[in-house]
């Protein structure tokens, strides 16, 4: 979208067959991307099907229970995403700056001489790998993927009948923690976040899960009411990243170049920061720049990131004898 604001002929291409993008659990977007989106010229699509997220309750390090209202923010209230149609809604708003949208899922391409050759017979002078964790596009060019730390997700929605609660909630328990949030369509999200064992063990022993549940406090009590294990969805959710960048004529921006943990809340906020300044990188290489600043600006990122996770997690020392804390 950025690219195409700055004149470059600009290609999107996605397949509108993939399901919805497990790395898109989240679903909401704090209020620390209202600059970005007003930059963008964005912000009026948030009044499109999208709730209000007007605070945070969390359980960490505690069993109280603390809460961070967002009216008393800086950058104001955050959002509860409607995921599909705001990813729509950025189609949309890329295709009016400028860029074409191809509704098909294209694979790596090769480089002939100083093009890159895509099937088809689309050719590019630059490629930017915006495909998410599994960044398709860079390890198709050859590059490495560093698994920083793992964690899964295992997620569902339910249906709830409390139209008034707009925060989300997180909470702390033996073999992970929990978050939900509201969702449009009076739904909730629900998310528990543990270890590779756990999260099969959960998986095919249906009682466990409202047994790890019932170890929670205010999590089961948002839930209470919901019967049975709903229908549940897993996805890999850990720190990771790209062990370079950029590459010859190709970048990555998002969870293609880094993928945070949820714990950090700054995922769909990354991936709108880092795709602005890639086109404002890319913008500047073709006319013979350098792309250092860029790889240099997401190498502080990462750096900074991973202090503060670090921090975070070291501040729950309830439960050292849990495997998942231990490898917190």
């Amino acid at each position: 979208m950025r690219l195409a604001e700055l004149g470059a002929k600009v290609l999107l291409a996605y397949d509108p067959l993939a399901p919805p993008s497990k790395s898109a659990v989240g679903e909401s977007l704090p209020g620390a991307a209202r600059p970005l989106l007003q930059a963008l010229g964005l912000l009026p699509i948030l009044k499109n099907g999208h709730r209000v997220a007007y605070g945070a309750l969390s359980s960490w390090g505690e069993e109280a229970l603390h809460t961070l209202d967002f009216i008393l923010d800086k950058n104001g209230t955050g959002w509860h995403l409607d995921r599909p149609r705001f990813d729509a809604d950025l189609r949309t708003a890329a295709r009016e700056r400028g860029a074409s949208i191809l509704d098909k899922r294209l694979l790596p391409p090769e480089r002939r001489g100083s093009e890159w050759d895509f099937s088809d017979g689309i050719r590019s002078s630059f490629v930017i790998d915006a495909s998410g964790r599994q960044s398709a596009i860079a390890r198709g060019l050859g590059a490495k993927i560093s698994l920083e730390r793992e964690l899964f997700a295992l997620y569902c929605y339910v249906e709830t009948g409390n139209t008034e609660e707009t925060r989300t909630l997180m909470e702390a328990a033996p073999k992970g923690w929990w978050y939900t949030a509201p969702i449009p369509e009076n739904r909730a999200l629900v998310v528990f976040h543990t270890d590779r064992e756990n999260c099969k063990r959960l998986l095919s022993v249906e009682k466990l899960w409202s047994e790890q549940l019932s170890e929670t406090r205010y999590i089961g009590e948002r839930l209470a009411g919901q019967a049975g294990r709903p229908e549940l969805f897993c996805t890999e959710a850990g720190s990771r990243r790209l062990a370079s960048f950029v590459g010859d004529a190709w970048l990555a921006c998002g969870d293609a170049a880094m993928a945070f943990d949820p714990l950090s809340s700054q995922g769909l906020l990354n991936a709108i920061y880092t795709g602005m300044r890639a086109g404002e990188a890319i913008a500047g290489a073709l006319q013979g720049a350098s792309l250092d600043a860029y790889r240099d600006r997401l190498e502080k990122i990462w750096e900074s990131y991973c202090r503060h996770l670090q921090q975070m997690y070291a501040l729950e020392q309830r439960w050292p004898e849990e495997t998942f804390w231990q490898s917190a």
